[in-house]
């Protein structure tokens, strides 16, 4: 594994290399929104209108990585942590950790039926709403 991360820097360390990146196949794209799948990601308050987060509902991380860490959504659709009210998950989690992070896995909410991250929220609303 040491070779190949030493190959890897190597490579990137030379001014010369450019890297070779897939092309985007535009039919897939469209194929993919006319099945229906969402292109743009789901918003809070897509799952507010949904009624699958209420505001008010209570977030703490996902995992205890944060111990006494309580952000909370609000009725329009930002979350609130330590005074600071975020427009999206993923800044409300770098307000906790300082480094950028996916606030849709990191933020788990307690609702009526169990704890769930907001991740696994976005997939309900996306199988009921295909």
């Amino acid at each position: 594994m040491g070779t190949v991360v030493h190959d890897a820097f190597s490579q990137l360390k030379d001014h010369g290399y450019a890297p070779q990146y897939p092309a985007i196949n535009p039919d897939a794209i469209t194929s993919m929104a006319k099945a229906g799948k969402p292109l743009q990601g789901v918003s809070i308050n897509d799952l507010i209108e949904a009624e699958l987060l209420p505001p008010g509902t209570t977030l703490t991380p996902a995992k205890d990585a944060a111990e006494g860490v309580v952000a909370a959504v609000l009725p329009d659709g930002k979350i609130v942590y330590n005074d600071e009210v975020h427009s999206s998950p993923s800044g409300a989690a770098v307000g906790v950790t300082s480094v950028p992070v996916n606030g849709w896995v990191f933020w788990a909410a307690d609702t009526a039926d169990g704890r769930f991250t907001l991740a696994a929220l976005r997939e309900i609303f996306l199988e009921r709403h295909s």
